[in-house]
């Protein structure tokens, strides 16, 4: 059976004994090729695995999956699900309730209901069409189609006077979107261990058997073009981005398959502003705004509050940030995060610090008076994630539209072998997730080629070259 190690973040994930070692030396490799994520060190006289401050899963060639959940209570599973809610906010995705009980499994990791998601917003892709461009190849043919490139086909074709050596334009679904898509359907693939999940999966694979496997990722999600009709692939993009994108995937160990990991301090920055901006609807309220430098004339140290409310004249009156630590009292607050959070009151001219932490249970706020020349009142709040509380069960709200749309009718139970078979003959040589950072990613051609494209998208274009006699 598949070892599951699920524990909070800065707790030990293993300890070395004389019934682990294999096990410990596995998961010790991918702590020191990635130390922002874990460390090794010494507890009590004995050699330990530690997490720090991220939240994610790895798993191991083994089949051994770990999950690290943020500290909100003592219940791993309350923790699954708020993961779930705080990443799909993260990723602009809906958190979806019809879903959602995939989460409240024990053994199920949270990555099972982000494959749910990419599961049925593919679905509504391909119920609404998927999408499909005009790719330019080059081929050596028996037929005319396209152009002759004549420098060419005389180099190749000299003593085969049948064939022709053209280029021309081909309607195809390999296009970055759907590339995407299919190594995402991939790499989930690795991550889940739910039978249905897999099944749906594999069904996404075969299904985009024109498409082919990213060479590169970046290079794909920058040709990603953002039209009315390719809004229907937001949804599984930033999933995509998820499991493929460097800052949350480009995480490796020699013992590895796969990992995907959040920083808890970014996931909670960016849930409570936009849970500021759902409470405070009709205000203006940005996030991360620059507030300015302390030191303007050199540009240094720069102040961006996680929070900034702006008043209907355009000036700020209220300013806040959002830390990730988890403090009983007072004066366990860093006093480095209240003097940046005072410079960016003082720089922006309000009158109204906001200093917010997360907690799990009522704990009261704190309001505090500086009169340094001008008062500002800063006030230290409690992000309260205990069950049913309103930070808690926020979510985005799910379009009407969208609501009751069932799986795509793909094809139906499918044999491991077969599935292999297939992969085989797709994914000869796989790419590899994500791109290396010493990688040269050529520039992408601009969409479409030439203003004849532009005009008639959806005909198929034959140049005909007639031969002088």
């Amino acid at each position: 059976m598949k070892e599951i190690i699920a524990n909070f973040e800065n707790d030990v994930i293993i300890e070395l004994n004389d019934d682990n070692v294999e096990l410990f030396e596995k998961i010790e490799d991918f702590a020191l090729r990635n130390t922002q994520l874990m460390m090794v060190c010494f507890e009590k006289g004995k050699r330990v695995v530690k997490s720090r401050e991220y939240a994610g899963i790895m798993r191991l060639n083994d089949g051994t999956r770990v999950e690290i959940y943020p500290r909100l209570g003592d219940n791993l599973t309350r923790a699954k699900s708020l993961l779930g809610r705080i990443v799909s906010a993260y990723l602009d995705l809906p958190f979806e309730k019809n879903t959602a009980e995939l989460l409240d499994s024990e053994n199920s990791s949270f990555m099972e209901y982000f494959a749910a998601v990419f599961i049925r917003e593919f679905s509504k892709i391909m119920k609404s069409g998927m999408l499909s461009g005009y790719t330019s190849i080059e081929e050596n043919t028996n037929s005319m189609q396209g152009s002759i490139l004549f420098s060419e086909n005389i180099r190749r074709n000299l003593a085969h006077r049948e064939r022709l050596y053209v280029r021309h334009d081909v309607f195809t679904p390999n296009r970055a979107e759907n590339r995407l898509i299919k190594t995402a359907a991939a790499v989930l693939l690795k991550l889940v261990d739910s039978h249905k999940n897999q099944q749906e999966l594999k069904k996404i694979i075969i299904q985009l058997d024109e498409v082919e496997i990213c060479d590169s990722v970046e290079r794909d999600f920058a040709a990603c073009v953002n039209t009315r009709n390719a809004k229907k692939y937001t949804a599984v993009l930033n999933i995509c981005r998820m499991v493929l994108q460097k800052n949350s995937s480009g995480y490796f160990g020699k013992y590895t398959t796969n990992a995907v990991f959040f920083p808890l301090q970014e996931l909670f920055e960016v849930y409570m502003s936009k849970l500021a901006k759902a409470a405070r609807e009709g205000k203006v309220v940005k996030a991360l705004s620059k507030a300015g430098y302390l030191c303007c004339e050199r540009r240094l140290f720069p102040l961006n509050p996680t929070i900034s409310l702006y008043e209907s004249d355009g000036s700020i009156y209220c300013v806040g940030n959002a830390k990730w630590q988890h403090i009983s009292a007072v004066n366990e607050i860093n006093s480095d995060d209240i003097a940046k959070l005072y410079a960016a009151a003082e720089m922006t001219g309000s009158d109204t610090a906001v200093m917010i932490y997360p907690s799990y249970g009522s704990i009261p706020d704190v309001e505090l008076a500086f009169d340094f020349g001008r008062n500002v009142n800063l006030i230290i709040e409690f992000a309260d994630f205990s069950e049913g509380s309103e930070v808690a069960e926020f979510i985005c709200e799910v379009d009407e539209e969208d609501e009751g749309i069932s799986e795509y009718e793909g094809c139906g139970e499918i044999e491991d072998d077969e599935f292999v078979a297939f992969v085989g003959r797709q994914m000869a040589e796989p790419a590899e997730f994500p791109v290396k950072e010493n990688e040269k990613i050529p520039e992408v051609a601009a969409e479409p080629e030439t203003a004849e494209i532009a005009k008639a998208p959806e005909k198929k274009r034959i140049k005909i070259v007639k031969r002088k006699r």
